[in-house]
């Protein structure tokens, strides 16, 4: 998994390509439905493709955190987290929705280079705990 992300990152990155890490929670609701989590990504994913009239490349890591927990890299997302938040929220009842953009300005305070920045994300995304599913975009910027 690790060696995915880092190859996907680090093509997105060295081609000055925008990567963001979404983060998705899941509402009390749907405690422990992953499958209904990776469902209502799927549609969220749609969503955001219909908008941007364009397929994005992603890699989707859902976790047991909390009630379940999407950790997503998707690159090229120009939707603001505003609309992102109230478009899970309409689909998934949660609302809380973070977008950071991987880059070296995230993480300023540490001085890390591009391949640094690929590097803490490939592995904080490859270990996270309780991974229930992970999977990719067809063509995971191959």
């Amino acid at each position: 998994m690790y060696d995915k992300i880092y190859d996907g990152l680090l093509q997105a990155i060295c081609s000055n390509r925008k990567v963001f890490h979404v983060v998705l929670t899941t509402s009390t609701g749907h405690k422990d439905d992953y499958e209904r989590l990776r469902k209502d990504f799927l549609e969220f994913y749609k969503r955001i493709c219909d908008f941007q009239k364009k397929n994005l490349d992603y890699y989707v890591v859902l976790t047991d955190e909390g009630n379940g927990t999407v950790h997503c890299l998707m690159v090229d997302l120009m939707i603001p987290r505003e609309r992102l938040s109230s478009w899970w929220s309409s689909i998934h009842g949660a609302y809380i929705v973070r977008k950071p953009e991987v880059n070296k300005e995230y993480f300023k305070d540490k001085n890390f280079s591009d391949v640094q920045v690929v590097n803490f994300m490939a592995r904080y995304m490859a270990n996270q705990k309780n991974i229930v599913y992970s999977w990719c975009s067809d063509g995971w910027l191959d």
